[in-house]
């Protein structure tokens, strides 16, 4: 990226850009928290199976292990690819990629339904993204 190109950007591209990579960075947050909470349910299940001297024939502590699991890597699943997601809209934003122009103008129109502060945040970036030098920045006409 050059000076010029930095220069060009509008401070709304850099905002918008910033709350992409927080955004990316809590969904990270929520990923590990995940990870925690699969091993550590899965540890505690299969020690309180061991102290209790249960016989594996008994299916009902296998069963709500393999939920945990399975519901447990779900959830990694989606938060791992929000936080990616985000991450490159983000860096899609800050190379003034066309695509992400559209990405942003629908999740910020989501984002109005998170009151009151993503209804404030959102419309502030649509309001600025729909002007002509953001627009003239990502190549919309």
């Amino acid at each position: 990226m050059t000076v010029e190109t930095a220069a060009q950007r509008p401070g709304v591209v850099l905002f918008a850009a910033v709350l992409n990579f927080v955004s990316a960075l809590l969904w990270l947050a929520g990923t590990v928290g995940a990870f925690l909470v699969l091993v550590l349910g899965m540890a505690a299940s299969l020690s309180q199976a061991a102290a209790s001297y249960i016989p594996p024939s008994l299916v009902a502590n296998a069963s709500s292990s393999t939920v945990l699991a399975v519901v447990g890597i779900l959830v990694i699943a989606m938060t791992l690819s929000s936080a990616v997601s985000f991450l490159f809209l983000g860096i899609g934003l800050l190379k003034g990629s066309r695509l992400t122009w559209y990405l942003q103008a629908v999740l910020s129109v989501l984002g109005l339904f998170f009151f009151p502060i993503g209804t404030a945040l959102n419309a502030l970036i649509l309001v600025f993204f729909f002007q002509r030098r953001t627009r003239d920045f990502f190549g919309i006409r």
